[in-house]
């Protein structure tokens, strides 16, 4: 690449900020790891943050160590839009350099770290890009969020928490059922429900005896999404309890009428 040369030194000599960026994406057009140490040094000179989105993707498609290292570093330590940055940028990482759906012990430490982080938007990049791994093991450090104080972070982490599937992430979620407080309690059997493993059914089915509305609402929708009767058809016997609200009674209903629908035996239905 003859312009390889060029480019670098407009990352270290040049004074406009816009020579520099187009530097910047032309380099991580290229992929030559060989400037990843140029565009390194740029990123720690503090006057430069302005460029560090740019910079941090281009280390991204460098696809040097080097590069990783520092965006780990960064995720780490940097300030509050360089974590932020940084957790983005090792999303994208992990969606191009992932073999077989495994990641770097040292990525998912510095990912899981960052699940603490002050700032939320930090936290929400680091849960999506644990999330790309697949791996339910990776998935069970997510679960931490469920309880976390930003509405924003807890209905990420429920939408990606309900796209998985594996008997460790279903059994971590079953035991916050009886760790976690009222209002997590109804995040947990809204993401099992989306998760749909029948072995929810038995332990969402022991809530439906909660006096809370809105718990029981949301165990209903669970229990109908998961589609599968739970123990002694409880869902049939708040149908027909007149002290509850029309609309949790309204609900049972529906959630019987799915469950019957996708019923695959005869039995279900006579039990029903």
């Amino acid at each position: 690449y003859p312009q390889l040369d060029q480019l670098v030194d407009d990352l270290e000599y040049s004074s406009c900020w816009e020579v520099q960026s187009q530097a910047l994406n032309a380099l991580g057009e290229i992929g030559d790891p060989s400037a990843t140490e140029a565009v390194i040094e740029l990123l720690e000179q503090e006057e430069y943050s302005d460029l560090q989105e740019a910079g941090f993707q281009a280390l991204i498609r460098l696809g040097d160590e080097r590069g990783k290292a520092f965006l780990l570093q960064q995720l780490k330590n940097g300030g509050r839009l360089a974590k932020r940055r940084a957790a983005q940028a090792l999303a994208d990482t992990v969606k191009q350099s992932m073999d077989g759906g495994q990641m770097s012990e040292e990525l998912v430490a510095g990912l899981v770290s960052a699940l603490t982080d002050a700032e939320s938007s930090v936290r929400i990049s680091a849960a999506r890009a644990l999330a790309l791994s697949g791996n339910p093991l990776v998935m069970v450090s997510l679960t931490l969020l469920l309880n976390d104080p930003d509405l924003e972070v807890r209905g990420e982490v429920s939408k990606l928490l309900g796209q998985v599937k594996g008997r460790e992430i279903v059994d971590r979620l079953h035991q916050l059922l009886n760790e976690s407080k009222l209002g997590q309690i109804k995040q947990i059997a809204k993401v099992l429900g989306e998760i749909g493993d029948p072995a929810s059914v038995a332990p969402i089915s022991a809530l439906l005896d909660s006096a809370d509305g809105d718990l029981l609402y949301e165990v209903i929708c669970a229990l109908g999404n998961i589609g599968v009767l739970g123990p002694e058809n409880k869902l049939a016997k708040v149908l027909l309890n007149t002290r509850h609200h029309a609309s949790i009674r309204l609900q049972a209903a529906s959630a019987l009428g799915r469950i019957l629908k996708q019923s695959s035996t005869e039995s279900d239905v006579v039990d029903a």
